[in-house]
């Protein structure tokens, strides 16, 4: 793990935002701040789940029952999406929720289990094969778009800083000498 010229105070909360997590929201940061926090509580309940299969085939082995919870579903209330995101707020995260939700990242239900059919908690899982599934497809063609479109920018530019005779210039309007790799006789001239 890299380390930090600052020490930060230990256990902070921290939001990475990546790109594509923008791109994939339509430029909606607090629905990319989402999608970012709630990979991050996936990756933890993943590993939660691996050790609650071993402890429940152990109990198995032993002739109890399995107790351990081995889904996926992850449950926030409102001040943990706010402090999750930092800097959002409520009503905010609600409409954001809601772009997840339409983009098929993230399915939200009250609890799953019928015997607490009376928790009114949320419930959210989140789904990485859609996000895998948009980086795989469309997020590469959008990158080679954004290739393209700043290739032809720079084009643009130095055709902008031509003068009418196709030499270029600089931004003050001066030109810029051609540099070649030809040999000349005035480089290769011997002197006696």
């Amino acid at each position: 793990m890299k380390t930090s010229c600052i020490a930060h105070p230990p256990n902070e909360p921290l939001i990475i935002i990546r790109q594509w997590q923008l791109d994939f929201c339509g430029g909606d940061r607090i629905a990319a701040a989402l999608l970012s926090f709630f990979e991050y509580w996936h990756n933890i309940k993943l590993e939660q789940s691996k050790k609650a299969q071993e402890a429940n085939k152990i109990a198995e082995m032993h002739g109890d029952c399995p107790t351990q919870d081995t889904s996926l579903y992850q449950w926030h209330n409102e001040k943990q999406l706010e402090e999750g995101t930092l800097i959002f707020k409520k009503t905010r995260i609600g409409r954001a929720l809601k772009v997840l939700e339409e983009k098929k990242a993230l399915t939200i239900t009250r609890n799953p289990n019928p015997r607490y059919h009376f928790d009114k908690t949320r419930y959210f899982l989140y789904h990485p094969e859609v996000c895998n599934g948009w980086l795989e497809s469309e997020y590469l063609m959008l990158q080679k778009c954004r290739m393209v479109a700043k290739n032809g920018a720079r084009q643009d530019k130095k055709k902008a800083r031509q003068d009418g005779n196709g030499a270029l210039q600089d931004n003050f309007g001066a030109a810029i000498p051609e540099t070649t790799t030809k040999t000349t006789s005035e480089t290769t001239k011997e002197e006696d």
